[in-house]
């Protein structure tokens, strides 16, 4: 007989944290029900604030993945989505290291500038920089190629989240997109 998966919320340490989220849900449908929506937002975060001292109680350790799978949740999985420009774009001389990833081809924008050093192009993400074409790959087998891509863009370039931008320069998701080097910290913009 297979074990049964415990989640997080089924420790009797997580108990009163589970009781409360519940409870908290139910005050947000009926706000919803009552088309108020400032007190839903308000709820919403309350609710997630109370989830994670649910989670904390039950582990005395940080899970950095649930960590990651709640900003992959809350940022519409942007670890199945890769902005590129410049040599990986389609057509490009590069395309081939990701061409091979099935999925659905999209463009946007993203906010920054372009550098060149030793003949190719990298991306520096500034909020109040030019908008910058790119193709977006959305898909779910990115996950398992990120090594593979990560190895290929090698010391010089970094990983990192952007938003993307529509042609009206709306957000229409959160992408990952190689970044120079020194742009790898976390940078709000």
């Amino acid at each position: 007989m297979a074990k049964a998966r415990v989640d997080w919320w089924q420790s009797q340490k997580a108990r009163p944290y589970l009781i409360s989220a519940i409870a908290q849900f139910n005050e947000i449908a009926a706000c919803r029900r009552k088309n108020d929506e400032t007190m839903s937002c308000e709820s919403i975060f309350r609710v997630l604030g109370t989830l994670c001292d649910g989670f904390r109680a039950r582990h005395e350790e940080t899970d950095d993945l649930w960590a990651w799978g709640v900003v992959e949740c809350l940022l519409g999985n942007p670890s199945n989505r890769l902005a590129v420009y410049g040599t990986l774009m389609r057509g490009k001389s590069n395309h081939r290291v990701i061409g091979g990833i099935a999925g659905e081809w999209g463009c946007g924008f993203v906010h920054g500038r372009l550098e060149e050093h030793y003949g190719f192009p990298f991306f520096v993400p500034d909020a109040s920089g030019d908008a910058i074409p790119v193709d977006v790959l959305s898909s779910a087998e990115l996950p398992a190629s990120w090594e593979r891509i990560d190895r290929f863009e090698g010391v010089w370039y970094n990983r990192c989240l952007v938003p993307v931008h529509d042609s009206d320069d709306e957000v229409i998701f959160i992408a990952n997109i190689y970044c120079k080097a020194s742009f790898s910290q976390l940078q709000v913009y």
